[in-house]
């Protein structure tokens, strides 16, 4: 007789096809798998809105108690939009000093990334490598927009990030390096 009787025969079937199955539907996970929500790798901190987003944003130490804004600001809405003030705190309300020298015109569906010169700086004493603070940004048509950023130790990954320029100068009086 052997293992051709119909009733073996099914058996090994069924089991085929539920090895089959459960193979195949390892390979999904659903509509609301990790691939269909925007990956996020960045150490910095997203803001998605509807007229503006904020991404990986966060504060890069410099040397002299300050810490540049590295972020990318992209306007979703026709015509644009400017940055036009900052406001920091830290977790607990203290205020802290931030400069922004000149509002920072936001092209329609460009992205503007404010690290590559010192465009917003912060100050003082009260925040290091590892806190968070909140950074409120006005805008010229926008609604003012929170976000929690993240302050990281300036090392090799922020080589690009512009450090704070020295009191007093313009960056075109800043000293440049000297031929090694």
């Amino acid at each position: 007789m052997g293992i051709r009787t119909p009733l073996v025969r099914a058996a090994l079937v069924a089991m085929l096809l539920c090895g089959a199955v459960l193979a195949l539907s390892a390979c999904g996970t659903g509509f609301d798998a990790q691939t269909n929500r925007v990956y996020t790798a960045g150490v910095g901190s997203n803001h998605r809105g509807d007229t503006v987003d904020i991404l990986n944003a966060l504060f890069v130490e410099n040397a002299d108690e300050t810490a540049t804004l590295s972020a990318g600001l992209l306007a979703l809405e026709p015509g644009g939009d400017a940055v036009t003030g900052v406001e920091v705190t830290t977790q607990d309300g203290q205020s802290i000093e931030s400069s922004l020298d000149e509002p920072i015109s936001l092209a329609f569906d460009e992205l503007h990334l404010t690290g590559e010169e010192a465009e917003v700086v912060v100050s003082g004493a009260n925040f290091l490598a590892g806190d968070f603070v909140q950074v409120e940004l006005a805008f010229e048509t926008s609604a003012p927009i929170s976000i929690d950023v993240p302050v990281v130790a300036r090392d090799d990954a922020y080589d690009e990030v512009a450090p704070a320029p020295n009191p007093g100068t313009t960056p075109a009086e800043e000293p440049s390096e000297a031929p090694s």
